[in-house]
């Protein structure tokens, strides 16, 4: 528990990045290329040239920041798995060794541990995701859609009514998908 929550609080401490992110290209270039804003950053009046290669290496900054925490999170969701799954694995061969001694003479030990290994390895990524992965992919895409409300509310109204028309149209296409794969 204490580590999925680790895991969600890195994955909310991601969102500020990846507005950041996006806002930063639309500044380089209605600021910085276009003049169209003032030049100053931090109380401090820059020159055009200067302005664009400090606004650009925020925004390298910003990028390596966000893979950092991207991988952070990935690693960090591997982790809790694997320690899940070991725990899990623990458990099952403790219930195995309920079994009564007779059994053991008919089934051999690498059948055991086979079976017990295989039947808990699919699971690893299943409880690392389970959390964290629709909290990363909601926030992504409340992050976008608020950016795109600020920027233009015109452009956020049409943009969510377009995961309304996706919603209604992915899921018969991945049926129809299923069918022609079986």
């Amino acid at each position: 528990l204490r580590d999925q929550i680790r895991v969600l609080l890195l994955t909310l401490l991601f969102f500020p990045i990846l507005y950041l992110s996006l806002e930063l290209p639309k500044t380089i270039i209605n600021g910085a290329l276009n003049g169209a804003e003032s030049n100053t950053f931090f109380g401090i009046e820059w020159q055009p040239i200067e302005f664009l290669l400090l606004l650009s290496g925020l925004l390298l900054l910003t990028v390596l920041t966000s893979g950092a925490f991207k991988m952070r999170i990935n690693t960090y969701k591997g982790v809790i798995g694997e320690r899940m799954v070991r725990r899990l694995r623990y458990q099952l061969l403790e219930r195995v060794l309920c079994f009564p001694p007779g059994q053991f003479q008919r089934v051999s030990q690498g059948e055991i541990i086979a079976t017990v290994t295989s039947e808990t390895e699919p699971l690893a990524g299943f409880i690392g995701d389970s959390l964290a992965q629709p909290l990363f992919q909601a926030g992504t895409m409340l992050t976008i859609l608020t950016f795109m409300f600020v920027q233009d509310p015109i452009l956020g109204i049409v943009a969510t009514s377009m995961i309304q028309l996706q919603a209604y149209i992915i899921p018969r296409m991945q049926q129809r998908l299923n069918t022609l794969k079986k």
